[in-house]
């Protein structure tokens, strides 16, 4: 049991250098973009400000849909 414990250990020791080494060469990559501008996210606000128009319009007409139905169900109830 012993033995198996200390293989255990020696292969998680291995691993660990592995991990720490990757993890601190993904840090040095991050660190070496840092300084760099910033994603261009102006044709995605573009297109979101373009769409406005056409979500409004739908948006607008399934609420009018739902308060439709909600009041003839509404009226029908005392028809009951």
């Amino acid at each position: 049991m012993n033995q198996k414990l200390q293989a255990l250990r020696a292969v998680a020791g291995r691993n660990f250098n592995k991990v720490a080494g990757a993890v601190a060469l993904a840090g040095a990559s991050l660190a070496a973009h840092a300084q760099s501008s910033g994603i261009d996210v102006s044709a995605v606000t573009g297109g979101v400000s373009d769409a406005k128009t056409a979500i409004t319009t739908i948006g607008g007409s399934v609420l009018g849909v739902i308060v439709l139905v909600a009041v003839f169900m509404w009226a029908r109830r005392p028809i009951k």
